[in-house]
């Protein structure tokens, strides 16, 4: 990814020199440093777009079409995470109580799908340490997190 913030400043150069007249250029240039600075566009797809439209003289439209539904998609699947993580954590604080940071945070990096399996199995929870068992079989802390042992 470091490569190609080195290359997107050339890149979108020689979009505005060759392609794009320039107001569209200016538009395109915010839009692709924002949707890149956002983390969600890759070298490909910005190649990939420019060129298509190149070809076919209809710059932001066909920018926006190829990009648009791609990007809708990881944000929605992201904001779908974020809302799960955000329930499955008011749901342990009110059976369990206060959670550790670390606890918080290993939560948090949960797909969907596990976080739906331990809002699940959080009903049979009696204590922290069962939600720190759960964690230790479903989430392996990484080398940066807290021990969560430290929740009883």
């Amino acid at each position: 990814m470091s490569d190609l913030k080195l290359k997107l400043p050339k890149i979108l150069d020689t979009v505005v020199e060759q392609v794009l007249p320039k107001r569209a250029a200016e538009l395109l240039t915010s839009m692709v440093r924002y949707v890149h600075d956002a983390g969600r566009l890759t070298e490909k797809e910005l190649i990939a777009a420019v060129a298509k439209s190149k070809k076919s003289g209809k710059y932001m439209d066909s920018i926006w079409i190829e990009l648009f539904p791609a990007k809708l998609e990881m944000v929605a699947e992201e904001v779908e995470q974020k809302t799960g993580a955000m329930l499955t954590l008011r749901q342990l604080k009110q059976k369990l109580g206060k959670l550790t940071e670390s606890a918080e945070a290993r939560i948090r990096e949960l797909s969907f799908a596990e976080l739906q399996q331990l809002s699940d199995d959080l009903l049979k929870f009696e204590t922290r340490s069962d939600l720190t068992a759960w964690l230790h079989r479903h989430a392996p802390k990484k080398k940066s997190a807290s021990a969560t042992a430290q929740q009883s």
